[in-house]
């Protein structure tokens, strides 16, 4: 089971309809990010605590095409940046990873071959 321990407050402190949560590896990179693109991310990653999970498919695309596999879903921070979050269905929303534009496209294009 990944960690879950972090979530990110709203300017106010409060937490928007949704739970945001950050696994461990998604911590780990918002870390490393210089404080500029870290407060940047931490800006775009509250977008998904107010966004309806139901619609989510319209508005993001999905990475994972198998039904039944797990969704996850990709958010454009900027044009470096990208995060990986998939919504559990119970309250919550769940970034599993940050990762650069270069990184995923290798990656995409190395499971499609």
């Amino acid at each position: 089971m990944v960690s879950m321990n972090s979530q990110i407050l709203n300017p106010q402190g409060q937490r928007g309809k949704l739970h945001l949560l950050l696994t461990e590896r998604a911590e780990t990179a918002l870390r490393y990010l210089d404080p500029e693109e870290a407060d940047h991310a931490k800006r775009s990653l509250r977008i998904l605590e107010t966004h309806d999970p139901a619609n989510v498919s319209e508005k993001f695309p999905r990475l994972v095409a198998e039904e039944s596999s797990k969704a996850i879903f990709l958010l454009r921070i900027s044009p470096r940046l990208r995060a990986l979050f998939s919504y559990p269905g119970d309250g919550t929303v769940v970034v599993e990873d940050l990762t650069s534009r270069e990184v995923l496209s290798r990656h995409l294009q190395s499971v499609a071959s």
